[in-house]
């Protein structure tokens, strides 16, 4: 078998060779379990989530307008009216704001402004996410 000092030092070569080679991929579990066994658990995944929240920042909601809104509307389903598309999307501008209380969600491609990040760290597009594609693709 090989001795310790040569696979500490085929490991300092890998490690060195690694360092080198620049940005590496890391893979990403798609169902990760955010159960809490210990006390870096706890830390790490409720952080995790209190920013995942801070990130997503959804207005608040007056839940009694929200109950009143569905059962009026599963009400005019029943009665089997006919339904436009352009009627039902006129009559629920003012339900959305009675349910929102008038505030209204981030719009699509908005960034959230930097206090309301979280500890997230936007990568790209930045100055440096292009360089590093730009470097990738000079090497093809």
């Amino acid at each position: 078998g090989q001795n310790r000092s040569t696979r500490q030092n085929r490991r300092a070569q890998t490690n060195t060779g690694a360092a080198r080679r620049g940005p590496q991929q890391s893979k990403v579990n798609s169902s990760p379990s955010l159960g809490r066994d210990n006390q870096l658990d706890h830390e790490i995944k409720d952080a995790l989530v209190r920013d995942v929240f801070t990130l997503v920042d959804a207005p608040g909601f007056n839940r009694h307008a929200l109950a009143d809104t569905l059962k009026k509307r599963l009400q005019s389903k029943t009665k089997k009216s006919k339904f436009r598309q352009e009627d039902g999307i006129q009559s629920a501008i003012p339900d959305l704001q009675n349910i929102l209380k008038g505030d209204a969600p981030r719009g699509y491609g908005t960034l959230p402004s930097k206090h309301k990040a979280g500890h997230f760290e936007m990568i790209a597009p930045s100055a440096q996410y292009e360089g590093i594609r730009a470097f990738h693709q000079n090497k093809k």
